[in-house]
């Protein structure tokens, strides 16, 4: 679970291949959790600003569950397989073409 669901976190778990969950608060933050659930690797975000024990025991069960046993698994191989400067300079090449 994190509160702080920018890139490099947000990253960090998609590369470990762990379920997680985010409760975001401000900036990209909202992009990034729900990207999370759409992935298949969260339950549906949970604003900061609305969390309190009942509401935090959904989600949190959902990931103790085995609900999400073997997609982040399989999303996290996938991450791990990327090589991200070569994409980097295919966009960029791209770009300037």
């Amino acid at each position: 679970m994190s509160q702080a669901t920018f890139l490099a976190t947000t990253a960090a778990g998609l590369r470990a291949g762990v379920p997680s969950t985010a409760l975001p608060g401000l900036l990209d933050q909202h992009h990034h959790s729900r990207r999370l659930h759409q992935l298949g690797v969260s339950p549906a975000p949970l604003t900061l600003a609305r969390v309190n024990p009942v509401r935090l025991a959904g989600p949190l069960r959902e990931l103790t569950g085995g609900d999400y046993a073997d997609r982040p698994v399989a999303v996290g191989e996938s991450v791990r397989a990327l090589d991200g400067a070569e994409l980097t300079a295919s966009i960029l090449a791209g770009l300037v073409e």
